[in-house]
């Protein structure tokens, strides 16, 4: 108990002892703590007016921030809008086209044009198929596209086969008139022999150019008879043999010409076919 009041009796003393450099460092510095004080509330009216300037700039920034903030977001919408806009143009020129090729199409079927109509729809397959960009419309002109190639199939082989026809049904004509051709030749090729005859027979002389005349003659005798005992047949079956060799000449001339549409063997079954039935 002694030494409690003792401790305190002694921390009263530092106490004191402080509270007077306390008061005597105030007295020293007391000028100065006052201008240090002054300046204090100095700073803080600056700060006040600080203060105040900051939250007029401020409000004046947000005020000019949210015309800015609503010009920036009108010009963001423009470029949104442009970009759409510029796809759909794009998109509205490639599907365009690509109707303009089905119109061009549909005429040519139209006008019986075969050929620039299956070149038209190679085109659209080829270049436009798989970029239009409208999904309903591909899937129309996928789905339209073998029925297109279907109907022109069709229609040529049809018309072909008419042709076909059209150009065997003259196929006796086309034969009386090579056989009237090689008659013709043949008939020159007589006259020239002839004619070589009657020369050599002219620069002959003697018994031995006699000896050669009746040998002439007899062959020209002979071949006559042969002739003449022949002519009345092909002219009995001049029509049927007409229609042979116009019936080869015409197959023939389609086997050359039509791209494999007709094959040798094919030819000649057909022939023999023909032959049987005439």
């Amino acid at each position: 108990m002694g030494h409690l009041e003792a401790l305190l009796h002694q921390l009263k003393s530092v106490v004191r002892k402080k509270e007077a450099e306390i008061e005597e460092l105030c007295k020293t510095h007391y000028e100065e703590f006052i201008l240090a004080v002054d300046e204090l509330r100095g700073m803080l009216v600056d700060a006040e007016e600080l203060k105040s300037d900051l939250s007029s700039d401020n409000y004046r920034l947000q005020e000019v921030g949210s015309a800015l903030l609503i010009k920036l977001e009108e010009l963001l919408e423009s470029y949104a809008i442009k970009k759409n806009v510029t796809g759909a143009i794009k998109m509205g020129k490639i599907c365009v086209q690509v109707l303009d090729l089905c119109v061009k199409c549909n005429n040519h079927i139209t006008d019986g044009q075969f050929y620039p109509a299956l070149k038209t729809i190679d085109l659209i397959e080829k270049n436009y198929l798989q970029i239009i960009p409208v999904k309903a419309l591909k899937m129309v002109i996928e789905k339209t596209i073998p029925v297109i190639k279907t109907h022109i199939e069709k229609k040529v082989t049809s018309q072909f086969n008419e042709w076909l026809v059209h150009v065997r049904s003259f196929a006796k004509d086309i034969g009386q008139t090579a056989i009237g051709r090689v008659a013709s030749a043949r008939q020159r090729d007589e006259e020239m022999l002839d004619r070589r005859r009657k020369a050599e027979e002219q620069n002959l002389s003697g018994f031995g150019d006699f000896s050669f005349t009746l040998e002439v003659e007899e062959i020209r005798r002979r071949f006559s008879f042969e002739i003449s005992s022949v002519q009345p047949f092909v002219e009995s079956y001049q029509t049927f043999l007409a229609q042979i060799a116009g019936y080869f000449i015409v197959e023939d001339r389609v086997l050359r010409t039509a791209g494999g549409l007709l094959l040798p063997d094919q030819l000649e079954t057909m022939g023999a076919f023909r032959i049987e039935v005439l």
